[in-house]
């Protein structure tokens, strides 16, 4: 029979172990929002990450790919559309 401190050993911290919030100052929620929201809840967590961090690096490299990508895209498209113009009225 598994212990509640092997169940908490498999689960990991929860967020009551996480300590007090007092590494980020929360804005207060809009007039008349909920509070309870994950929204809200994560704002109030959000620090930023230096330049060097993998996954933001990872982020920026994505980006850049995907809006170059969108720019062939585009190139390709109107190449198309300027040859088929071509095509039609000579």
């Amino acid at each position: 029979m598994k212990t509640e401190t092997h169940q908490a050993r498999i689960r990991g911290p929860g967020p009551d172990t996480l300590g007090p919030r007092t590494q980020v100052e929360a804005a207060p929620p809009p007039e008349g929002s909920r509070s309870d929201t994950p929204a809200v809840w994560s704002d109030a967590w959000r620090q930023p990450v230096s330049a060097d961090n993998p996954w933001f690096r990872a982020e920026k490299q994505l980006s850049n790919e995907v809006s170059e990508a969108l720019d062939r895209f585009r190139d390709y498209r109107d190449q198309w559309y300027e040859g088929l113009f071509g095509l039609l009225y000579g």
